[in-house]
């Protein structure tokens, strides 16, 4: 690790040091340094970033951006030898050396874009149904601005003035970054199902048969020898791992005061669930019973394949203003293969008061239908993993002494399940310099819940000093 981070800022040291002046390139960078108090663990913790941005402009149509970040995180209970650059601590991933890095190509009515690249489809605030091409680290200081890039080919196309249409080809699906907490969490549920499954297969067998036999030392032992299950992690999406995924957009200006657009996807979950036949498996099983104890043993073996499902998802947006009050509005259905539908809907809209108040306000819709992973822990007397969830969202911000600024973030699930408050105040030290001082306050009813409330941070304390140059 010692070597590569070596290597990588030998190499930035020696692009980023070029002379600012040379025709056609642009240097921007961001010094981080923010401080946590980790409520939940006691303890402290320290992320030291450094974002760069470079722009090389080749004439009047081709122009190439590089967006290295370099972070460090540190927390009292790791060891410096034991971390190291882009690494997150108690995570099974790293964060990106390239955020994004894209060549720019301008025709007479066309702009394509090639490399790693983030697409940002949405208009609502920090929650965006259509935003459906770039998955979300969700194990990031702030998920709901951390999208994770993708190798594609971007194309706009503009017919006129007001009408475009945008299509994206994904090289290989890239899935969103949970953190392993909920990840174990299910995990811990699907095993404990499928041992009750087992438990009471063995216990029908052997009621049937009249065998003198422990149900629990048998199940235990079928469990051990027969029967496993595979994390989406470990293993290629089923027999697609080199398929593409693309994305088409049909975007309208100024249609009687509004942008809207039309936006269609096909590709993969970003989240991974049950992919096996859940019934087919349980007959599997069931017939490992049977030759278990006809036969005293068995050679045949089944497993659950967690994985992400191919999907087709249609989503609509517009957003405009009503006098002068903002407004905006979106909706995506996503169905997959197993014809498992979920619905996001966002509502909302933005004002502005005289005394430079911004204000936002926001209503966020998720439903599920015909999940199979629900309907199986239903049927074993457990809670859906997949809950509706409403949450409404509220903004505001407003300067004072001209210079320094108090934001306040609020979402609250409106179906009673909690809130996060996250007030914070920017301070301005200079030009080039701010100090954000914040918290984030979780009020949570049910932590076990896969849930976007529950993935969106911990409660914790902070404050961050800032230095552009």
């Amino acid at each position: 690790m010692l070597k590569k981070s070596t290597i990588v800022l030998m190499i930035l040291f020696l692009v980023f040091t070029l002379p600012v002046s040379v025709k056609g390139y642009q240097f921007d960078s961001v010094f981080s340094q923010k401080v946590n108090y980790l409520n939940d663990e006691e303890i402290y913790e320290g992320i030291t970033e450094l974002n760069m941005e470079f722009t090389k402009d080749f004439g009047m149509n081709k122009k190439l951006y590089l967006n290295p970040v370099l972070k460090l995180k540190l927390s009292e209970n790791i060891k410096f030898e034991d971390t190291g650059l882009n690494e997150k601590p108690f995570e099974d991933n790293d964060y990106d050396y390239l955020k994004e890095g894209y060549m720019d190509f301008y025709l007479k009515d066309a702009d394509i874009r090639v490399g790693k690249q983030i697409v940002d489809w949405g208009s609502a605030y920090e929650l965006n149904p259509t935003d459906v091409i770039n998955p979300t680290d969700f194990t990031a200081e702030d998920p709901t601005s951390s999208e994770l890039g993708v190798q594609a080919i971007k194309t706009d196309y503009y017919f006129n003035f007001n009408t475009s249409l945008s299509g994206v080809l994904v090289a290989k699906h890239r899935p969103s970054l949970i953190p392993n907490t909920i990840e174990n969490m299910i995990n811990d549920t699907t095993e404990k199902m499928i041992y009750e499954e087992i438990y009471t297969n063995v216990s029908e067998v052997v009621k049937k048969e009249g065998l003198p036999i422990n149900p629990e030392k048998k199940s235990k032992k079928i469990l051990a020898n027969n029967f496993s299950i595979n994390k989406a992690k470990d293993r290629e999406i089923l027999d697609s791992s080199d398929s593409p995924e693309v994305g088409l957009k049909l975007t309208r200006r100024n249609y009687k005061g509004f942008d809207i657009a039309l936006n269609y996807f096909k590709g993969y979950e970003d989240l991974p669930l049950i992919v096996s036949d859940y019934e087919e498996v349980k007959a599997e099983l069931a017939q490992i019973v049977v030759d278990t104890i006809t036969n005293k043993s068995s050679t045949q073996k089944t497993s659950i394949d967690f994985g992400y499902k191919e999907t087709q998802a249609l989503g609509f947006s517009g957003r405009g203003s009503l006098k002068s009050i903002g407004a905006w509005a979106e909706i995506n259905y996503n169905i997959n293969e197993d014809e498992e539908k979920k619905i996001d809907a966002v509502i909302g809209g933005d004002y502005t008061f005289e005394n430079n108040l911004y204000t936002v306000a926001q209503v966020f819709h998720r439903s599920y239908k015909d999940y199979k992973i629900n309907d199986i822990l239903e049927n074993s007397g457990k809670d859906k993993l997949l809950k509706d969830q409403t949450y409404l969202i509220l903004h505001g911000d407003i300067p004072f002494r001209s210079i320094h600024t108090i934001n306040t973030d609020l979402i609250v699930d409106l179906g009673g399940n909690g809130y996060m408050l996250n007030p914070e105040v920017e301070l301005s030290l200079g030009t080039d310099y701010s100090l954000d001082l914040g918290a984030v306050i979780m009020d949570q009813e049910n932590t076990n819940d896969f849930s976007t409330l529950n993935m969106l941070g911990n409660e914790k304390a902070y404050a961050e000093f800032t230095w552009n140059f």
